[in-house]
């Protein structure tokens, strides 16, 4: 049970990572969607015989079209029911156009939030990680950057890992040896802290 909530979770949020839309706007988005495409048929059913414009279905999807592109519908109804569904779909198509909006602007909003917050994706290689940043972080780096003699570009290196050093424990740790020399990131770090 745990599991399978769990993986529902889990597809949720990739979901929400891959395209910025929470299942709930697409769930909206769908659902008004649905009853605006139903409502042309409610409305044929209704105004068929009382209506001499709304004879066919197409008729009544084409008074669909005009009323959302429009300002209000072209046709006068002679039914409540008419009336009723002429209503709906404005308001559902101005929420349709909401929803829409919503999304759009949810990941705009994410994105830009993402990248202040330093959690924009980048492709780097060839660098040095540093997990637990702390106040003594900046002075860190600054000395690593002081330390370098020279920047040197000697091209695309696929597959060179990167030095990733680890600041959360009491002693600073390697995690992972790549391109930089671990011990001279250890020693710059030693002699900050």
């Amino acid at each position: 049970m745990t599991t399978e909530r769990t993986r529902r979770a889990n597809r949720r949020a990739m979901l929400i990572e891959r395209t910025g839309v929470t299942p709930f706007l697409s769930r909206t988005f769908v659902a008004l969607l649905a009853v605006l495409i139903a409502c042309p048929a409610v409305l044929w059913l209704f105004e068929r015989g009382a209506n001499p414009e709304i004879r066919t279905l197409p008729n009544a999807y084409f008074w669909m079209w005009r009323t959302l592109m429009e300002q209000g519908s072209p046709i006068e109804f002679d039914t409540a029911g008419g009336w009723l569904v002429s209503y709906l779909v404005v308001i559902v198509g101005v929420g349709l156009v909401a929803t829409g909006t919503a999304a759009i602007v949810s990941r705009l909003v994410d994105l830009l939030l993402r990248r202040q917050a330093g959690m924009h994706a980048t492709r780097v290689s060839d660098h040095v990680l540093i997990c637990g940043w702390n106040s003594h972080a900046r002075t860190i780096v600054e000395e690593l950057r002081a330390a370098a003699a020279a920047v040197v570009d000697g091209g695309e290196l696929p597959g060179t890992p990167s030095t990733v050093l680890d600041f959360t424990g009491p002693e600073p740790a390697v995690l992972r040896e790549g391109a930089a020399p671990s011990a001279e990131a250890l020693r710059l770090v030693a002699a900050v802290v």
